[in-house]
């Protein structure tokens, strides 16, 4: 295994670690896998080639994420983040999906963008107002 290899699956694990107990998945068992075998990773819906993809049993709370080690190198760490968090939200709502209608992956991927989107956004405006109020603090106390 060659050291890049190596440095894009720190990426991978940096991100997760950051996001796995925010999201409330301690409770979880998820495996994260990577994978060269790009065929893997065509989608049949959408008819492209993925990042990664997500398959679990929420009625055992297992999961397992698995990367596509050919496009990992190209996503920049805020792209990354986002597609690893993107996978990780799948996991929150694998107890809701079904196979009901032909449109039914379209609402489920919607909704998953959509707690994705809200999480950043939840998490970044968090350690924003942290950061005011210790400059706050600082400024009484200093």
């Amino acid at each position: 295994m060659s050291s890049t290899d190596e440095k894009q699956k720190r990426r991978v694990r940096k991100i997760f670690k950051k996001w796995f107990e925010c999201l409330g998945l301690g409770w979880w068992h998820v495996d994260l896998v990577y994978s060269d075998d790009r065929d893997e990773f065509k989608s049949e819906t959408e008819g492209y080639e993925v990042i990664a993809h997500t398959s679990g049993r929420w009625e055992y709370r297992t999961a397992t994420i698995t990367f596509n080690m050919a496009l990992v190198p190209d996503r920049t760490d805020k792209e990354l983040e986002t597609d690893t968090l993107h996978e990780m939200v799948h996991i929150l709502v694998f107890e809701a999906q079904g196979e009901d209608g032909e449109d039914y992956q379209k609402h489920v991927e919607r909704v998953v963008c959509s707690l994705e989107n809200a999480f950043q956004w939840t998490r970044e405006a968090g350690h924003e107002e942290g950061a005011r109020a210790t400059r706050k603090e600082m400024k009484a106390n200093g």
